[in-house]
């Protein structure tokens, strides 16, 4: 990769002044009654790159990012680092080194903030590391191995529900599941919220390797208010609400409509694969051994997708029609419920740029974050405000 010198390069397209504080700010209609109107537009308000930064600052690869405490916190998993900003995209600090000892962090992936501690899960050595909003080390934790982490969140109570995939031969044969687990705010195990088999990927027996499978049905989820979360089968659009103490309180469906895979979409897969080789070199497209071995469903799934935004309203992204050279990541529609899974619309989304939706993160004040990848700089974080169709007023961020 090529990085650029100098500071951080911060674009501000419309500055509008953001602090994280109970949504809606005064004058601004709920976001519920936004999706109503059938369509929002998201508008560049901020840009984060990489095209400059401090001499003594090389951050090689935005993994996450979260926000607390009116910073912004990018882990770095090659870098083995945090790195801190403020809310304005103004370089801070940067804590964490590459090592296995207390305070170290080694390919440091997902992290969540609640309270006064923010906890980041480490790649490389297994574990949950606790820091403090200075980024001053407080503890780490390494829990039963159940599977690799893919994701964990927090939620009003401080209580953090781990995502983890298992996979493996089992009387041979390849299988894996997919399993929610529920940990007190000091990381001791509570129980297991709930466990599907998946079909992300085939097995070679020739190769002894897994391939990922394009446009499997994929299990996705987030939380909601009250100590709830919502859970979702892209298979069969079904979508489930837990309570972490009643357990299962609602299921319901909504309808939609089976996209085949093309060969069009196929070739957008293979040729959008990014391999780094040990020397440093990035190549783009698919190798001839993945060609041949991947695996391609008839049908698309019924969604991407689930996100909830700030108000607790459950956003599911669907597939849809997608135009030539679309990335299954991008965002362009999505069904809006309310908490309760009450249906709202069917939203479109207007952009001059394609919205990344798998890091999308929905912040008080009506805006919405993502990371973005852009040839010239590799991958940014944007930061977008909402203009809704009341005559294309742009939200009002609370101060």
């Amino acid at each position: 990769m090529n990085f650029h010198k100098s500071a951080f390069l911060i674009v501000f397209l419309l500055f509008i002044p953001v602090s994280f504080v109970t949504y809606p700010a005064p004058g601004n209609p709920p976001m519920g009654e936004i999706y109503k109107s059938g369509k929002i537009e998201l508008i560049p308000e901020l840009i984060i790159t990489r095209d400059s930064l401090p001499d003594n600052v090389n951050i090689k690869c935005f993994t996450a990012f979260s926000l607390w405490k009116g910073n912004l916190y990018i882990s770095d998993t090659d870098g083995c680092s945090i790195n801190m900003l403020s809310e304005t995209g103004q370089y801070i600090k940067t804590f964490g080194r590459k090592g296995k000892g207390p305070s170290d962090l080694y390919l440091p992936y997902r992290m969540v903030c609640w309270g006064d501690r923010l906890t980041v899960w480490e790649n490389g050595n297994m574990r949950f590391s606790v820091f403090d909003a200075g980024g001053n080390y407080i503890n780490s934790f390494s829990p039963k191995y159940r599977g690799s982490v893919i994701s964990f969140k927090s939620l009003d109570d401080g209580s953090i529900i781990v995502e983890r995939e298992l996979r493996g031969m089992v009387k041979g044969e390849f299988q894996q599941y997919f399993g929610l687990e529920l940990f007190t705010i000091d990381l001791k195990y509570i129980k297991d919220l709930y466990t599907r088999p998946i079909f992300n990927r085939t097995y070679s027996k020739k190769y002894m390797r897994s391939f990922i499978r394009p446009f499997s049905a994929e299990i996705s989820w987030d939380v909601l208010p009250g100590n709830k979360i919502v859970i979702g089968d892209g298979g069969n659009y079904q979508l489930e609400i837990h309570d972490m103490k009643k357990g299962k309180i609602k299921t319901f469906s909504h309808p939609y409509t089976s996209e085949k895979v093309t060969a069009a979409d196929k070739e957008l897969f293979f040729s959008s694969i990014i391999i780094s080789t040990p020397d440093g070199r990035i190549t783009k497209g698919a190798y001839d051994l993945l060609r041949k071995n991947t695996e391609f469903p008839q049908y698309k799934p019924a969604f991407k997708r689930i996100h909830t935004d700030c108000e607790g309203n459950i956003l599911v992204f669907n597939y849809g029609k997608m135009d030539k050279g679309d990335s299954p990541n991008l965002a362009k529609e999505f069904d809006a419920f309310d908490s309760n899974g009450n249906f709202i619309s069917h939203v479109s989304i207007i952009s001059k740029e394609p919205i990344p939706i798998f890091s999308l993160y929905s912040a008080n004040g009506g805006v919405f974050w993502t990371t973005k990848e852009y040839e010239d700089t590799d991958n940014s974080i944007v930061k977008y405000s909402v203009k809704y169709n009341d005559k294309k007023k742009v939200l009002k961020n609370a101060h």
